[in-house]
């Protein structure tokens, strides 16, 4: 097929399946626009999304830029003043937000201190902005009247825009879909992102969604009107998504959807649902008892050998070999998003055919820029994230399944990815399910 007429069917498919939804959800706010926008620049950032290229965003150039790309920097800064625009509108207690969320409070805070000490103090300081631009965004989404309903709405149709792009880049537009390996030379399949890691992720995250609803729908389709068409366009997506996630070859997001997917199942059987209050002791399960059989049986080998990998997780193990021999305050890292920055990470990066911007690993990523105390902080945002979970599983909908699944993958996922950070995908999906809104909200 020609990529001209392969462009027309695309533009009308997406077409149809945006009017099917909306039609499905009408009463759907229009300030989820910007957090929906937001969303895409993780996914992708704005320059690239325009096509203008700085070489800061070419992971083949080893130059260190700390200005940072003045084109992003703009666009960031303006949705951040239409994201505290909204909000101010809203009257929310403040109060009880950071009750609701005194790790998530204590991190921003820490993350701002850690400026001080920082290398490149201005570098950070805008970086930390960044960040707190995006709990801003995420703020709008819980402030909405139907906060689960805001979150798949975002989730799906950034869905249908990305996965179905990113076939047609793929398949008829081989020149914006793919790119090759410095390492290797070799063809790699990366959609709408940047490289195969991130369109792995965005495959994985968007599949874990629609594997959830599918099983949703079917089983509430004798109790609610569920169109047949919504069935077939979500069963549609996630067949895409299965093939897209077999040719970018990513054996971790691969591996990560299956393990989700099955946590949705044990969660719906009816021996888990008679006895969600002992969600805590599964958690538990799931994530201690794989430690203790890879340490018994060496299983990563085993299953990295199996997924076609190496022991080293593709040469991540020297990665962190490399990064711990770098002298840093172990206590209080180097400062906010402040180890990547300077001529550290040429010596990292030396002997690699890119520059390294990040540990591959997201626990050892916090450790390297705020040391223990920032890993500490983590790991209570992380137990306020199952508690506040736990309750969704008690008290709410089966949408809190999917959040449940989320939260195990990013603790996953976090082993050979540093997805602990502003402008990340799994991040920003984390901790908007994390968040615990105020009671009262006034519009």
């Amino acid at each position: 097929m020609p990529p001209f007429i392969a462009l027309i069917i695309w533009i009308a498919f997406i077409l149809v399946v945006f009017i099917i939804d909306i039609k499905q959800n009408p009463k759907v706010s229009k300030s989820l626009i910007l957090p929906g926008v937001w969303l895409l620049f993780n996914i992708r950032s704005p320059s690239n999304w325009l096509n203008f290229v700085y070489p800061m965003d070419n992971y083949l150039t080893k130059v260190n830029y700390t200005e940072g790309n003045p084109i992003d920097r703009n666009i960031y800064f303006v949705l951040i003043m239409l994201g505290l625009y909204m909000l101010s509108r809203r009257k929310i207690s403040w109060r009880e937000m950071i009750r609701n969320n005194v790790w998530l409070t204590l991190f921003i805070f820490y993350c701002f201190i850690s400026i001080l000490w920082s290398a490149y103090p201005f570098v950070a300081f805008k970086r930390w902005f960044l960040f707190v631009g995006e709990v801003i965004i995420i703020l709008i989404i819980l402030t909405d009247r139907d906060p689960d309903n805001a979150i798949k709405t975002i989730i799906r149709r950034n869905a249908y825009f990305c996965i179905s792009l990113s076939l047609l880049l793929v398949k008829y537009f081989p020149e914006y879909g793919r790119t090759y390996s410095p390492f290797s030379g070799q063809a790699m399949f990366t959609g709408i992102s940047s490289h195969k890691n991130p369109f792995g992720l965005l495959c994985m995250l968007f599949g874990l969604y629609f594997f959830w609803n599918l099983i949703s729908l079917w089983t509430k389709r004798k109790v609610m009107k569920i169109q047949k068409e919504e069935i077939v366009i979500q069963l549609i997506y996630l067949l895409m998504i299965l093939w897209l996630l077999y040719i970018a070859n990513s054996a971790t997001s691969l591996l990560c959807l299956i393990i989700g997917s099955i946590i949705i199942l044990f969660l719906k059987t009816p021996y888990i649902e008679n006895r969600k209050n002992y969600i805590f002791i599964y958690s538990f399960s799931i994530i201690v008892i794989p430690i203790f059989i890879y340490m018994l049986f060496d299983l990563h080998t085993i299953i990295l050998t199996y997924l076609g990998r190496d022991a080293t997780f593709t040469g991540r193990t020297y990665i962190w070999e490399n990064v711990l021999n770098v002298a840093i305050n172990p206590i209080i890292g180097k400062g906010f998003q402040s180890f990547w920055i300077g001529s550290t990470v040429d010596v990292i990066s030396d002997g690699y055919a890119s520059i390294l911007n990040q540990a591959h690993n997201g626990y050892l990523e916090i450790y390297l820029n705020l040391g223990y105390i920032g890993l500490c902080i983590l790991i209570g945002i992380i137990f306020s994230a199952f508690i506040n979970v736990k309750n969704k599983i008690l008290f709410s909908t089966d949408f809190s399944y999917f959040c449940f699944a989320i939260t195990i993958i990013v603790l996953l996922y976090n082993i050979t990815e540093a997805y602990f950070r502003y402008k990340t995908l799994l991040w920003f999906v984390f901790l908007t399910l994390c968040v615990i809104k105020p009671k009262k909200i006034h519009y």
